[in-house]
């Protein structure tokens, strides 16, 4: 047995006293000589106990990255470079640290003691009287942005910005345009590509912490002054791009530059915690919501970085211990072997879907590592872009709505890798227009997006509306680009955006009053991803995924949102294309009373 393994042999743990092990740093020794050798120890801990200890919050770091070796109960122990670096920085000067960290009193090398111990996670973090997040080592900017984030979040708290909701910042147009405490924070590269800020893990540490403060060396800041300051500046910037412009576009240009690194912070944790502080029961943080928030790439949230996590099945089961809904404890987390990544996700997909979850299906168009995955069944490894109408808790569509009964229930079926629901058959793919892709911080195409207005304009009659197929029926509005369906405004700039496709020379120019309409509409534009105009047999017209063919048929499932694009199989099986945007069944129109509805099996 080796020396580490000895250690955790000595302390087994009891699941029916929920049992944890506490380390316990001691303080330097006074021999200098021996003054960076960190020695600590061991010892169990019911979470019934009233005894307090500090969680640390930090990354591993890649799995063969290196170690460097502590004294735990006696025993050389390894750890990684930057938990050995926390640990110098932790110990107090003449007492010891009670400490938790999953590293050191976790035995990572027993998948079954691992699995237990990932299930009182939230627990563990929950009792922890703070939760210290260990960004790395200081540097000269880090320490500026700290002391200054510890400011002005101060300063941001004392005015009531944590108590702001949504229908307060509406008003928040004029509050700004008045000038005051408008100002900018510089976010070094230093500190906000940290990569604590992407790991999934953080996002539970984080979330359940009763205190949580961010340490970078020897300073701190506590949790909301950091989200404070960030928000504002998220607000701020928003508002100022629609509203601070000079008409000379290389000044503007470089403001807009100025502001989108001030606010180029990954905010995804960061917004966690406050809804979980705020509203434990809040709807972003039900599974599917929170699993669409880590895993897809956002197209202006850090310039698309997504969370990542060493292991697939942890873009799951780290955040199981933040879900606020009941099909949380119906995926139990398993680290065996036995156990592959495509059994977990499948067995995600299944508890999400008999909870009512029916628009993952909105989640399954792209693949990665796990190409076999049935194709209702989303690949959380995935570069998935945020569906563009199909998972929003405001449910902005109801194209599976049907009228005139109260609640319909999709009954699912599951039979290997099948799932059968229930659905009606709208229509056949007849043509398909131009392919709109845009990848992550690539320039708005104005080329390209005239090819899609000219094949939507074709596809329809003249009394429809072409504006709204390109933005999918969703306008940005607000302070902070909250999407709400398309009006008027959306109008103006898809007029403003069709000027300047047909004149080169008005690309990048002010648009005058439709200018924030304007970029409201590419805003929106941007987000509707690798998607292209379709025309169905009987005359209906809408957006379907780049990889739909003629022939392809369009589908409603009964209580989703949005309709679906299928392809039929050898087997009489359907594969899942993706979601579609279908021009006058968004709101239920297909769905009558007396409607066909069938089985529609999926594989």
């Amino acid at each position: 047995m080796e020396p580490q393994q000895s250690v955790f042999s000595t302390l087994p743990l009891s699941k029916e006293r929920a049992e944890i092990r506490q380390l316990l740093l001691q303080p330097p020794s006074d021999d200098a000589a021996n003054a960076d050798r960190i020695i600590c120890f061991l010892r169990r801990l019911s979470l019934e106990d009233a005894a307090e200890y500090v969680a640390l919050s930090y990354v591993w770091g890649p799995p063969d990255s290196q170690t460097r070796s502590v004294t735990l109960n006696g025993q050389p122990f390894p750890v990684t470079e930057n938990l050995h670096d926390a640990l110098l920085h932790l110990r107090k000067a003449n007492d010891r640290r009670d400490l938790w960290i999953d590293a050191i009193c976790i035995n990572q090398s027993d998948a079954e003691e691992k699995t237990s111990q990932v299930q009182l996670m939230r627990h563990i973090y929950r009792k922890a009287s703070a939760v210290i997040i260990w960004l790395g080592p200081s540097t000269p900017a880090t320490d500026t942005a700290l002391e200054w984030i510890d400011k002005i979040g101060g300063a941001l708290l004392d005015i009531g910005l944590w108590e702001l909701g949504q229908d307060e910042l509406r008003g928040w147009d004029g509050w700004l345009q008045e000038g005051r405490y408008v100002f900018a924070v510089l976010f070094p590269t230093d500190l906000k590509q940290r990569a604590w800020f992407t790991r999934a893990w953080c996002l539970q540490e984080l979330a359940n912490a009763c205190v949580a403060i961010l340490r970078c060396g020897e300073r701190e800041v506590e949790y909301t002054r950091l989200w404070a300051t960030m928000y504002f500046c998220n607000i701020f910037s928003t508002w100022a791009a629609r509203h601070l412009r000079t008409g000379n576009q290389a000044i503007d240009v470089r403001s807009a530059r100025i502001l989108e690194d001030a606010v180029d912070m990954p905010t995804v944790s960061i917004g966690l915690r406050r809804k979980r502080l705020k509203d434990p029961t809040h709807p972003e943080l039900r599974l599917k919501n929170l699993l669409v928030r880590v895993n897809t790439v956002k197209m202006f949230d850090s310039k698309g970085t997504q969370i990542r996590a060493t292991y697939p099945k942890e873009r799951v089961y780290a955040l199981l211990g933040i879900a606020n809904e009941l099909v949380a404890q119906d995926i139990v987390p398993d680290y065996s072997e036995a156990y592959s990544v495509e059994e977990a996700y499948v067995d995600t997909a299944k508890a999400l879907l008999r909870h009512g979850n029916i628009d993952i299906l909105a989640l399954c168009r792209k693949r990665k590592e796990f190409q076999g995955l049935p194709s209702w069944v989303p690949d959380w490894t995935a570069d998935n872009r945020e569906p563009s109408g199909g998972s929003s808790e405001k449910k902005w569509f109801s194209a599976g709505r049907v009228s005139g009964r109260v609640s319909v229930q999709p009954e699912l079926r599951f039979e290997g890798d099948r799932l059968e629901l229930r659905g009606s058959f709208v229509d056949v793919i007849a043509d398909l227009g131009a392919t709109w892709s845009r990848g992550i911080a690539e320039p708005f195409d104005y080329d390209a997006a005239g090819k899609v207005f000219n094949d939507i304009a074709n596809f329809l009659s003249r009394s429809s509306s072409p504006w709204r197929i390109p933005i999918g029926d969703l306008e940005s509005g607000g302070v902070v680009n909250w999407p709400q369906r398309a009006t008027s405004t959306a109008k103006d700039g898809y007029d403003a955006i069709r000027q300047a496709v047909n004149d080169p020379a008005l690309r990048g120019r002010d648009h005058g009053s439709s200018h924030a309409a304007f970029l409201a509409y590419m805003g929106r534009m941007e987000r509707i991803y690798d998607s292209r105009p379709f025309l169905s047999k009987k005359g209906y017209v809408g957006l379907c995924p780049v990889d739909a063919d003629k022939e392809d048929v369009i589908v409603v499932i009964l209580s989703a949102q949005v309709p679906f694009v299928v392809r039929k199989r050898e087997d009489r099986a359907w594969r899942l294309v993706g979601e579609a945007h279908v021009f006058g069944i968004m709101d239920g129109e297909w769905m009558t009373e007396d409607q066909v509805v069938e089985g529609i099996v999926l594989r």
